[in-house]
């Protein structure tokens, strides 16, 4: 199929769509009444919904997926920009890992409900199947005649034939005679006093009666429930057609009215409906009365232990007051003791100052044998301090020294790659030291050349005045004779003509007027 043929196809299914949103109301087969509106506006308010919530989620995904593409695009500019530095590398690796969990959480969230999305597909699928199964029931109610019956009174009959339910009523109806008669004899047991016995029997009562409430709530849900296994909205039109004839399930009228109303169940299940529903009925009034008797039984309960509680606070009373004359007999004896006590003290006190000399010789030696042997103790702990410390040292040089050995190990393990690096910028290096020892040496040449010429034409300039510089001065004609005049000797022999005879008040070199400022 070519493009052009899809997009065809595409356009004239939007435009049927259209026309069936459109005519909805035409194609469920529905008259104009308020109820067929009111179904086919709350459709119409469903789909809608869902359509703004596909088209939300689908905005949602897309900006997900966008953000990804974004991040994934960063990450290939940064990797392009590669620089070899333990720091931009672990940048690069805290950017792909954080790149990877965004996209696997996506992918986790997408699947998550695709499998929801599966499994709604799955169960609307059963609906319609049992939609579908109905749905000539509920055709064939609009144009056939409604055949007439055996009466509801006779299939009640029929299924309440069941022994186990009968039964089950039965035992129900013996309980509530047989907790009555309980609760009348536990009374004349709480007027004679047993108490206790009686708290304990209601308990098991209450637990008979927990267990009977369970057995009724399983067999409602047997049942069907509280809606006998039909939908919300199917019960409530069973109820509302139950107001409508005043209760009287039982009439053909009323079942006429279910077969018109509920057209997808047949004559047969709507008449096992009402066979339920009666006995839902009689489940709730008995689970009622058990409830009744139950409140009974806590109440009863609840009087016997506020008996019980006034019973304990006169005899807490009493224990106060026998309490209190014990405690005055109590101190009378206990001044009499103390005095003894006294006595006996000082009779005591006199014999331990003559133990405590002796006692005092004994714990004075204790202490110095302790001392002794605290001070042997510390002594041995430091030596072994000592020793683990030595150890300790021996152990860091040793790992010092494998470091460095690793290090030098690292060092020699040089690969090609690098070699070839380390070759190139050596290369560079020496370029550049031979580019500076020319540029320098072009500089010397300059320099060399401009003294050449500055001589040339002090030459040329000067040339009329003669040379004076090797002429001696006055100066050093003077300090030769007094270095000659004085005689000096040092153990090399005379001086030499050194002018470091005797010190000049200058004592800066002798320079002609006429070489000042050349």
């Amino acid at each position: 199929m070519n493009l052009q043929e899809w997009k065809q196809e595409y356009k004239s299914i939007r435009h049927k769509i259209f026309n069936i949103d459109k005519d909805l109301g035409k194609q469920l087969q529905m008259n104009k009444s308020s109820t067929s509106k009111n179904d086919i506006s709350s459709i119409m308010k469903v789909t809608e919904k869902s359509d703004f919530d596909r088209e939300k989620e689908r905005d949602q995904i897309f900006k997900q997926i966008k953000f990804l593409k974004q991040e994934n695009e960063k990450f290939k500019d940064k990797l392009k920009n590669f620089e070899k530095t333990p720091q931009y590398l672990q940048k690069i690796q805290l950017m792909s890992e954080s790149l990877e969990q965004k996209m696997s959480e996506f992918k986790i969230q997408q699947m998550e409900i695709f499998d929801q999305i599966a499994e709604e597909e799955e169960q609307l699928e059963n609906e319609l199947e049992i939609f579908n199964e109905r749905l000539p029931y509920y055709e064939n109610s609009k144009f056939e005649n409604i055949e007439k019956k055996k009466g509801i009174f006779q299939i009640c009959e029929e299924v309440e034939s069941d022994a186990d339910e009968e039964q089950s009523y039965m035992n129900n109806q013996q309980n509530k005679k047989v907790y009555q008669k309980h609760f009348t004899d536990k009374e004349n047991d709480s007027q004679s006093g047993n108490l206790e016995e009686t708290i304990e029997d209601i308990d098991q009562e209450l637990e008979h009666l927990k267990q009977k409430i369970d057995v009724i709530d399983k067999k409602i849900v047997q049942n069907g429930g509280k809606n006998q296994g039909w939908t919300n909205q199917d019960q409530q039109d069973f109820l509302k057609i139950r107001v409508r004839h005043k209760n009287q399930i039982t009439k053909q009228a009323f079942l006429n009215d279910c077969l018109s109303i509920l057209g997808m169940f047949d004559e047969q299940q709507i008449r096992e409906h009402i066979d339920k529903f009666q006995k839902y009925l009689q489940f709730e009034e008995d689970k009622k009365s058990l409830m009744q008797t139950y409140k009974d039984l806590k109440e009863k309960r609840k009087e016997i232990q506020l008996e019980q509680i006034r019973k304990e606070e006169v005899n807490q009373n009493q224990k106060k007051q026998l309490e209190e004359q014990q405690k005055k007999q109590t101190t009378i004896l206990r001044e009499k003791q103390k005095e003894e006590i006294l006595q006996w003290k000082l009779k005591k006190q006199a014999k331990e100052e003559v133990k405590s000399e002796s006692a005092k010789m004994m714990l004075d030696e204790e202490q110095r044998e302790r001392e002794r042997i605290r001070r042997a103790q510390l002594e041995e702990q430091k030596r072994l301090v000592e020793e683990y410390k030595q150890i300790k040292e021996v152990e860091k040089m040793r790992q010092k020294e494998r470091e460095e050995y690793e290090k030098s190990i690292s060092k020699r393990l040089i690969t090609s790659s690098d070699k070839e690096r380390i070759k190139q910028k050596e290369e560079e290096m020496i370029k550049k030291k031979q580019e500076i020892a020319k540029k320098q040496q072009l500089l010397k040449e300059e320099s060399q050349v401009k003294k050449q010429k500055h001589d040339e034409l002090k030459q040329t300039k000067y040339a009329y005045v003669p040379s004076k510089l090797n002429e001696k001065t006055t100066a050093s004609k003077m300090k030769e004779g007094e270095k000659v005049e004085t005689g000096k000797v040092d153990r090399f022999g005379s001086c030499a003509q050194t002018f470091g005879g005797a010190p000049v008040k200058f004592t800066g070199r002798a320079v002609p007027s006429w070489r000042n400022g050349v």
